[in-house]
This record gives structure tokens, C-alpha cells and sequence, in this order.
């Protein structure tokens, strides 16, 4: 009888992780007050994302954006700690920065993390209850 292989303790998290994992406690466990959605901004193709580009893609807008009367938005961008921002999204941040729109730049290497840090943000913002 062959012998079992032992897997490593230490599993490997890749950004996805953490983006399924805050959209699955967004949707399941979080009470928003209002709307949120995620913004797919990548492509595995070539020609989708020519498509996206024609259909007014734009380059760096962060992962998460949440909305809630009245006229009120905030974005949450999630990054796999070390990695830093895009230039793209250095400039979207810019632009929130210059439009007092809040924002958080998430950077963990867990999803508990993850959620930990949004429901802060998101709490802070009105988002969630306190």
C-alpha cells in the first residue's frame, strides 16, 4: 500500500482568493446599505479585451466600488501582500483622491484579513452597520 502524500500546512493564496473570498462574505453574511458590485478589469484574451476596451474599459478602476444614496461611492482595491498598485491604478486613485471619494488599498495575505479590513472600511463609510 502506497504511502499518502502529505500536504504542505502552508497553503498557497493567490489574489482570486481574497476577492471570492470578500465577495462571498458581501453576499452572504454583510448587510450593505446599498449597492456593491466587482469590476473585472483583466482578460485572458486578446481579443476580449479589445471588446472591453472599445465598451469603454478603463484601465485601473478598482476591484470593488459600493454605492448608497444619496450620491455616495467608495472602492475597495485588494492586493496580495507585498504587491503595490498599478500605474493605471495609481492614477484612478488619483483621481478619487482629487474627488474626496474614499477609498482603501487592502493588502493582506489572508481572506480573513481581507474581510476584516473591509468590514472596518466599509463600517466607517456608512456602508454597514456599526
Amino acid at each position: 500500500m502506497a504511502a499518502a502524500r502529505r500536504r504542505s500546512p502552508v497553503s498557497t493564496i493567490i489574489e482570486d482568493d481574497l476577492h471570492f473570498a470578500l465577495a462571498e462574505w458581501l453576499t452572504k453574511y454583510a448587510r450593505i446599505k446599498g449597492s456593491w458590485w466587482h469590476t473585472p478589469n483583466t482578460s485572458s484574451s486578446i481579443q476580449y479585451a479589445m471588446k472591453l476596451k472599445k465598451m469603454g474599459r478603463k484601465p485601473g478602476v478598482f476591484d470593488f466600488q459600493f454605492m448608497r444614496y444619496p450620491n455616495f461611492s467608495a472602492f475597495i482595491e485588494l492586493k496580495l501582500h507585498p504587491n503595490n498598485l498599478s500605474d493605471d491604478q495609481e492614477i484612478f486613485c488619483a483621481e478619487l483622491i482629487r474627488m474626496g471619494v474614499p477609498y482603501t488599498v487592502i493588502r493582506t495575505r489572508s481572506p480573513e484579513a481581507t474581510i476584516s479590513q473591509a468590514q472596518t472600511f466599509l463600517r466607517e463609510h456608512g456602508f454597514i452597520a456599526a
